[in-house]
Parts: structure tokens; C-alpha cells; sequence
């Protein structure tokens, strides 16, 4: 409304389909909020079917005017966060800021079928020629944009086989991964390290896969943990009560692959979807794939490292609660340099940990 006001073009693409009328009012909710700040003129509902599906797509495009001419896409915001409460304060949430023209241009083309509301099986069409996918990414370091709904499940074919190749990987999820990713997670490799930020096990199946993926040394798993204080009472208030029932409870929200982020050809997938079927063949979203931007990298590995570490630390608190093993409770600090000695033992996943955050493997 501040933007109408300066004499900014807005348009607005917002969430109207009823997939369950008596449970889901995020319909009515957007449709007070837009009268009440009094939007009418510049919002167009999203309805078509199938009612099932999800409006999951979080973006805006900015275009800006060159002298006289139209304005033209320069950068565009997207991710995984929701404009809730519950998305910005309660949850861990990605947004990310690209300012390139082909890429805020491509945006700009998904919005604009957006406000077309197209059926589910004109939407599938218009994206695949907008932003094709197959098993193999270009050689070139670039920024791929990769919308859905799709009419088959390519990109977790295409995810899939990232991971499967990769010496390191971080995956964040905060929903079930897909059975076509979780097959390569349950690939026991000892020449992989592979960190798993979780919102619930969950996210890993109920199958074998899950075991397999546990009891791999490999694999280090942090899922979100709670502790009582204020800030959990404060957070668990603004999920429960003011975030959708799709939502209501999640703490991991971010969905974000990262293979080998410390190479010289690191790749990071990111965006509002989520990696499962639903998402890719049913749901309204939109992914990026950045191959080669190593400073993007950096940044992504170490916001996933400080929230993997978070989680992890209050999952071993949690664990020695009330335990009277000695081994349930590493929570002091050594004052030597005695806890570096494990990463030192050659074959060691510890040697492999150090190795893999130097940049040495």
C-alpha cells in the first residue's frame, strides 16, 4: 500500500483455492488482509484446480524503468519463507536475493501465468518450456531456475543424482524427502560425509532406508530439538497460533541441497519446494540450482553449520537428561587440545570431517 502510494506498479498473485474449507482459512485470511488495506485493485485470486494443491510459491519480482521504455525484471526475492508471523520469527527460513536480469525475467514469466490462473495441466505445459529440466546440469556456472508443477518427477531425479555424486552433502528438510533421494541417502559411502538438518525423523521415511541412513557413520543427523526456556514458550505460541495448519509446529523450514560446498564447483539447491512428489507434480513452487557461485556457497554452509550445531547440541542435551551413563553426557569443555586428537586418527570419520571443511578431500 506504501508502494502505491510513492506511484510503484504493484501486482499481487495471492493464495484462494479451498482445499479444505472448514480446516484451511488462508483464503479468508488473505482475502481480510487485502481489504483491509485495501488492495482490491491490484490483487488477482489463484483458484484453479486441482484443489488439492498448494499455492507454495514465496516471490517478488522487481522491475525498474530505463528512461522511457517499459520497466524491465532486474533482480527478484524468493525462498522458502512464508510472509507469516510464524515464517519470519518462529522457524528457520531461507530468502534469497538474486539481482540478475534473465533470472528476475524468467520470474516474471511464472508470475504472469500465475495471474493467468491456468489449470494444472496448461500450468505443466507452460512451464516446461519456461524452465525445462533433465538428469544433467549445464557445464556452465550459472543460476537455473526450476518451477512446478511439472508432469513427472525429473528434478528428483536431477537432485538425486547431485547428491549421489557428492563427496559432501547438507540437506535441510523440513517435510518427507523423496523415495528417489533417500535411496542414494541410504547408500552406505565411506568416502562421503553427509549432514541431514531435520525438522522430524520423519523427514527420512519409515522404511529401511531410515535405519540404514542412521547407522551409516557418515551421516551426522540433527533434528529439531527443543528446550523449555521463554524464547521456546514465545516461539511455540507464534507456530501453534498464527502460522497455516500446514505449518502449525515446524521449527526446520528451510529446503536447501548443498553438494561439495567447499570445491571449486559447488552446487546448492534452494527455494519454497520441497522435495517429494507432491511438490514437484502437484504444488505451485519454484526452485533455484547455483552451480559455481563458491562465495554463495560459503555463506549457505556456514548458516547450515551454525543451525546444524544448534539443533545437535540440544538433541545431546536432551539425551542426557536423566541418563547415569557417563558417555550421555559431553556437554563440558576440555581445556586442553585433547578433543582435537579423534580428528587426527587416520580413516577416521573425524580425520574425513576435518579434512572435508579444510578443503582438502
Amino acid at each position: 500500500k506504501d508502494a502505491i502510494g510513492r506511484g510503484v506498479d504493484v501486482k499481487v498473485v495471492y493464495h484462494a483455492r479451498s482445499k479444505n474449507p472448514a480446516k484451511d482459512k488462508t483464503r479468508e485470511k488473505n482475502e481480510a488482509a487485502i481489504k483491509a488495506a485495501g488492495l482490491e485493485a491490484v490483487v488477482t485470486p489463484r483458484k484453479e484446480n486441482p484443489q488439492t494443491a498448494i499455492m507454495h510459491d514465496k516471490f517478488v519480482v522487481w522491475l525498474q524503468k530505463q528512461g522511457s521504455g517499459d520497466p524491465k525484471p532486474v533482480a527478484v526475492w524468493t525462498g522458502s519463507t512464508n510472509w507469516t508471523d510464524g515464517g519470519v520469527y518462529g522457524q528457520l527460513n531461507v530468502g534469497h536475493a538474486i539481482y540478475e536480469d534473465d533470472v528476475a525475467a524468467t520470474y516474471e514469466s511464472l508470475f504472469d501465468a500465475l495471474r493467468q490462473d491456468l489449470d494444472a495441466s496448461d500450468q505443466k505445459k507452460h512451464l516446461a518450456a519456461l524452465t525445462p529440466v533433465s538428469l544433467m546440469l549445464p557445464g556452465e556456472h550459472k543460476i537455473i531456475p526450476i518451477f512446478s508443477p511439472q508432469d513427472s518427477d525429473t528434478m528428483l531425479h536431477l537432485y538425486a543424482g547431485l547428491a549421489d555424486n557428492a563427496k559432501m552433502l547438507l540437506v535441510s528438510a523440513p517435510f518427507a524427502l523423496s523415495p528417489v533421494i533417500l535411496a542414494v541417502l541410504a547408500k552406505k559411502r565411506d568416502d562421503v560425509l553427509r549432514f541431514m538438518l531435520l525438522d522430524k525423523m520423519g523427514s527420512l521415511g519409515k522404511g529401511e532406508e531410515v535405519h540404514m541412513i542412521q547407522g551409516d557413520p557418515s551421516d551426522s543427523i540433527a533434528v529439531a530439538t527443543t528446550i523449555s526456556s521463554p524464547l521456546h514458550d514465545f516461539q511455540g505460541k507464534i507456530l501453534e497460533g498464527k502460522e497455516g495448519f500446514h505449518h502449525a509446529g515446524i521449527h526446520i523450514h528451510s529446503k536447501i541441497i548443498m553438494v561439495d560446498p567447499f570445491g571449486s564447483d559447488p552446487v546448492i539447491i534452494t527455494g519454497s519446494a520441497n522435495f517429494s512428489r507432491n511438490s514437484t507434480e502437484e504444488n505451485d513452487s519454484n526452485s533455484l540450482v547455483i552451480r559455481g557461485y563458491t562465495s554463495v556457497a560459503d555463506i549457505y554452509a556456514t548458516e547450515f553449520m551454525r543451525m546444524f550445531e544448534h539443533y545437535h547440541f540440544r538433541a545431546k542435551h536432551e539425551a542426557a537428561q536423566g541418563s547415569t551413563k557417563a558417555s550421555d553426557k559431553p556437554l563440558g569443555l576440555v581445556e586442553d587440545d585433547s578433543w582435537s586428537d579423534k580428528y587426527f586418527v587416520s580413516g577416521s570419520t573425524e580425520e574425513k570431517d576435518r579434512r572435508m571443511f579444510a578443503g582438502t578431500m
